[in-house]
């Protein structure tokens, strides 16, 4: 993280690093590299100028920090307070619209769902080793998988519908798309 008391920003910066200054998690940054949104240069690093200008990020607060010396410019700081400000606001009346939820809640709502998902797919193994140990056909095996997986899945479909308050199999008509285009 660069060190803002001494006004030193450097140009390329490791994903953490860019998460960290933008406010995103370290995988939320690889999600967009992934999706072509950001991109890495040849020392595998992120220009942080172009990132923030990807994530939509103003970068004339990156200038007014670099200044070393010199008079404040009043009006482009003034600017720049009022782009914020408009920031925040779109955020507030997001979740004054309940279209925004704060993160807490988010966190609070969906942690003991994937955690119970979590302890569900850890304990496949000794739940299936005993039926599994008897059968020697492949197909039959994966159709077992398979099916204790999506049993799973489903139960946390089910869980964060019932937690956002969506109507029942909203999320499983969502992603039946995407199980007719599974590989294999």
């Amino acid at each position: 993280m660069p060190n803002l008391a001494t006004k030193e920003l450097p140009k390329e910066v490791n994903g953490n690093q860019l998460g960290k200054m933008v406010g995103m998690d370290r995988r939320r940054i690889y999600e967009k590299t992934d999706s072509g949104q950001l991109r890495r240069n040849k020392n595998g690093l992120y220009d942080l100028e172009e990132s923030m200008r990807a994530l939509g990020i103003p970068t004339d607060p990156l200038s007014i920090l670099t200044e070393q010396t010199g008079p404040i410019n009043i009006v482009e700081m003034r600017a720049i307070k009022e782009r914020e400000t408009a920031y925040l606001k779109r955020l507030e009346r997001g979740v004054a619209e309940g279209q925004l939820l704060p993160i807490e809640k988010v966190l609070s709502k969906m942690t003991p769902l994937f955690t119970g998902t979590k302890v569900r797919i850890l304990a496949l193994p000794a739940k299936l080793a005993p039926v599994l140990t008897t059968e020697s056909n492949a197909a039959v095996i994966k159709a077992i998988l398979e099916g204790e997986l999506r049993v799973i899945l489903a139960e946390l479909a089910s869980g964060i519908e019932r937690e956002l308050g969506l109507e029942a199999g909203r999320m499983s008509q969502a992603s039946s798309a995407d199980d007719d285009q599974r590989v294999g």
